[in-house]
């Protein structure tokens, strides 16, 4: 068990500064890209890594330089964290390439879990279930028992982008048996912010 991970969802104040404060970075975010920019998910993950340095310490987090040989964002108390962030519903992804042999080599027999999850769902203008802490043994009994047909997802073709997970239900299942304290409820408001250098507010769309 991921110690820091731990503390976060069992310390009542880690625990309501993350709840509160995630929607409302995450707004910010929403509010300065794009719609559709593929980089917001980064910033969202910069976010989560920013708030674990202020909770945890620096000298407990590391972040690997070469992000495009990793199955994780962030070494967590000296584990690999992966870390995952959707709106609404949908699967995630588990692995990036555009190889189409290797996702067929990969669903077939080579993908394992490696790392833990954080998955973090947003549900603007509601107030939900959203993050959901979950580790690397439940990956890998819901892979065991379900089946990489039920658990893993591909498309191949040009528009390949690696192997996803579309048995997300199966991990809530899961984790509502057997972890259940490990998931928190944050209120998705979009905000009314003024910022600097502006003559009015920007309101969410």
């Amino acid at each position: 068990m991921n110690h820091c991970m731990y503390d976060l969802f069992q310390n009542d104040e880690k625990r309501n500064r993350f709840a509160k404060g995630l929607p409302k970075a995450f707004d910010m975010v929403r509010k300065r890209m794009p719609k559709g920019n593929p980089a917001d998910g980064l910033l969202r993950e910069h976010v989560i890594i920013g708030f674990f340095e202020a909770a945890f310490g620096q000298a407990r987090i590391d972040v690997p330089e070469d992000g495009t040989k990793r199955g994780y964002d962030v070494l967590l108390c000296g584990e690999k964290l992966s870390i995952k962030t959707r709106t609404n519903v949908g699967g995630f992804k588990v692995l990036w390439t555009v190889d189409n042999e290797y996702v067929r080599k990969e669903i077939k027999e080579g993908y394992f879990p490696e790392s833990d999850i954080l998955l973090v769902n947003i549900h603007w203008n509601t107030k939900r279930d959203s993050a959901f802490f979950i580790p690397v043994d439940v990956q890998e009994k819901v892979l065991e028992y379900y089946g990489r047909k039920n658990y893993l997802s591909s498309s191949t073709g040009s528009n390949n982008r690696g192997i996803g997970i579309q048995g997300v239900q199966l991990l809530y299942s899961e984790i509502t048996k057997t972890l259940f304290q490990y998931q928190l409820t944050g209120a998705w408001m979009k905000q009314t912010i003024l910022h600097p250098g502006m003559n009015g507010p920007i309101t969410g769309v």
